[in-house]
C-alpha cells in the first residue's frame, strides 16, 4: 500500500508540478477531517452538528485551496453552503419517512454476536453519510459554474469598456 501511495505522489508531482503539493496538503486535511468526524461521532457528539462543522471544513479546503480567483472562490463557497443546507432540508424528512432505523431482521445472523446498543442514531448517521458523500459534487459543480459565469461577466465588462 505504501508503494502505491508513493507512486501516486510521484506521478501527481510529475503531472502537476509544485501545485501537487497543495493538492496533497488538501487531501491530507480532508482525510484528517473525516477521521475526526468518525472519532467525534464515536465519542458521543451530536452527529448532525459535528457533520455540519466538518462539512464546512471540507468545503473550505476543497474550494479555497483549488481556486485562484478569490471572487470565484467566495461565490462558490456561499453557493456550496446553500446547496448543503438544501440537501439537509431534503434528507432529514426523507430519512424520517423512509423509516430506516438501522439493522434489518435479514442481518440478524451476522449480527448475533454484536451489541446493537451502540448509542448512535442510525438515521442521523445515514444523513451524515449522505452529506459528506455529496460534498465533492457540490464543491466541484459550484466552482465550475461560478468560474464560467465569472468569465462571462469579465468578458462582458471587457467588451463594454472596449466600445467606449
Amino acid at each position: 500500500m505504501l508503494y502505491l501511495f508513493a507512486t501516486f505522489v510521484v506521478l501527481l508531482l510529475m503531472v502537476t508540478g509544485t501545485r501537487g503539493l497543495t493538492l496533497l496538503f488538501g487531501l491530507g486535511i480532508n482525510v484528517i477531517s473525516v477521521i475526526a468526524l468518525l472519532v467525534l461521532i464515536a465519542d458521543g457528539f451530536n452527529i448532525l452538528v459535528t457533520t455540519g462543522i466538518i462539512a464546512i471544513v471540507i468545503l473550505v479546503v476543497a474550494i479555497y485551496m483549488n481556486v485562484e480567483n478569490g471572487n470565484t472562490a467566495n461565490t462558490a463557497f456561499q453557493t456550496s453552503l446553500l446547496i448543503m443546507a438544501f440537501i439537509l432540508l431534503i434528507t432529514i424528512p426523507l430519512e424520517y419517512w423512509a423509516g430506516a432505523q438501522g439493522m434489518g431482521p435479514e442481518n440478524q445472523d451476522e449480527l448475533e454476536s454484536f451489541s446493537l446498543a451502540a448509542g448512535i442514531s442510525f438515521p442521523q448517521l445515514a444523513i451524515a453519510i449522505i452529506v459528506i458523500n455529496s460534498l465533492g459534487v457540490i464543491s466541484e459543480t459550484s466552482v465550475a459554474i461560478t468560474s464560467g459565469l465569472n468569465e462571462i461577466v469579465s468578458n462582458k465588462h471587457f467588451d463594454a469598456n472596449r466600445d467606449i
